[in-house]
Parts: C-alpha cells; structure tokens; sequence
C-alpha cells in the first residue's frame, strides 16, 4: 500500500496518489489523512492519482469507502486518474464522489487531468486524443 498528498506547486491543487492493493484499513487511513490534509489546506481541486491502485473488494464496498469521506467534505472537483478508462476501482471512487454531489470524472492521462481541473468545462465532458 502507497499513500502520498502534497499540494500543487501553485497550491490549487490537493495531489493525492494511491498504489497497491487498497482494502477497507487503508481506504480508512487514507480517508482520515486527507481530512486533516484538507482542514491544513483547504481546496476545492483534487488530483487523485489511482494508476497504481486496485481493490478485490465488491463495488459497493469501494462506493461506501468514497461516500465515507465524500459526505464530510464540502463540494470538491475532483480529477482521478486511471490505468485506463474502465478502471474499476477509479469508477467506483467516481461514483461515490458524483453520489455525495462532487464533481468527479476519471482519465486516463495526466495532461487531460490537470487540464480538465483549471478548466471551467461540465463535468460530463469527454476528452478524446
């Protein structure tokens, strides 16, 4: 299990990259870090960085650990990026922010990410290469 949060070098922008396998303990630490984090430097940006990440758990088990910090946090965008489209776990973490009222889409790039984050686009918008 990886875990690291850091800001942006202009500070908009709460970087939060997770690796390895991810299981209810480390979705729980990982919640509560970013809460502090967050009281620490308040931004309503988030890059969340999943590439490296997977989960065995069942879909809604990663749905209630998104909801379990999503619902204490006020009204973010967040950026999550994927080793592809389909991800799974990046999915899951989407429809548990989207389900709280977070803005969040998944990529699969890291330009189209950051981009997406400095843009004032829908958040349903549809980056292509």
């Amino acid at each position: 299990m990886r875990q690291h949060i850091t800001l942006s070098p202009d500070g908009r922008v709460a970087i939060v990259a997770v690796g390895g396998a991810r299981t209810r303990q480390t979705a729980e630490a990982g919640n509560a870090a970013f809460l502090k984090f967050h009281a620490d430097h308040p931004t309503d940006l988030v890059l969340f960085d999943t590439s490296s990440a997977y989960s065995d758990a069942p879909a809604e088990e990663v749905v209630e650990w998104a909801m379990d910090i999503c619902t204490r946090l006020p009204r973010l965008r967040v950026a999550i990026l994927a080793r592809h489209l389909d991800c799974h776990y990046a999915r899951m973490w989407r429809r548990g922010l989207a389900a709280a009222g977070h803005e969040a889409t998944v990529f699969d790039h890291a330009g189209q990410a950051v981009a997406w984050l400095g843009s004032p686009v829908e958040g349903e918008t549809l980056y292509i290469d």
